[in-house]
């Protein structure tokens, strides 16, 4: 018998996905969600039906919820895109951020010439962000990207503090939740990221699948 620990970094394909994936392909489907005919139409209402879900699971409008290759993708959508967009004049990061989430702020601020920084985290612990050292250290135009559950440890970061903080500085903020979708509440409204980015395969949806 076979003991897996590691659902942190992914899961199993959960039953649920499995059956709707299955009989997906059983019955045939395989219109384009773009064309007009029968098998299009089939489609697009599955498509939009999945839509609707991730939309109510972190409480966002279904016309928000963009369907990506993965959680990286979603990363660097969520990043570039808003990052590209405000002309950001510091990029700020939380040092327990998945690899991907890294990798999109250097690169953006590499792409405009600013500072790519770490945001301060509460010393001896693993990975909970210091709200009275951030709200001192940021500026104006300042884009932080955070992860809302820290990948390895668990920490979760003060989401709702650290939007007054990020907010009373005028800058902006993105969240990574793939680690948080199904473990703690997400009402992506309330929390005032300008991007929230998910991941499938940590829930028991198949690799490969994301959300932004």
């Amino acid at each position: 018998m076979r003991v897996y620990l590691d659902h942190h970094a992914t899961t199993p394909l959960g039953d649920a996905a499995r059956d709707a994936m299955a009989r997906w392909i059983a019955e045939g489907h395989h219109g384009n969600p773009s064309s007009v005919h029968t098998a299009g139409r089939r489609a697009r209402a599955s498509l939009e039906d999945a839509r609707l879900a991730v939309a109510n699971a972190i409480g966002a409008a279904p016309r928000e919820v963009v369907f990506t290759s993965g959680g990286t993708e979603a990363v660097h959508l969520a990043v570039g895109g808003v990052g590209d967009a405000v002309v950001p004049s510091r990029v700020l990061c939380d040092p327990g951020a998945h690899p991907c989430l890294r990798a999109a702020c250097e690169a953006l601020a590499a792409r405009h010439g600013v500072r790519f920084e770490w945001l301060p985290m509460v010393a001896g612990t693993e990975g909970t962000l210091d709200l009275e050292a951030t709200r001192v250290t940021l500026s104006e135009r300042a884009f932080v990207a955070v992860s809302a559950v820290q990948h390895e440890t668990g920490a979760i970061t003060p989401l709702r503090g650290l939007h007054d903080a990020v907010h009373g500085a005028r800058g902006v903020w993105v969240l990574d939740a793939a680690q948080a979708l199904g473990k703690v509440a997400l009402d992506a409204p309330a929390l005032g990221a300008a991007a929230v980015s998910l991941s499938a395969h940590k829930i028991g949806g198949p690799a490969g699948v994301g959300a932004l």
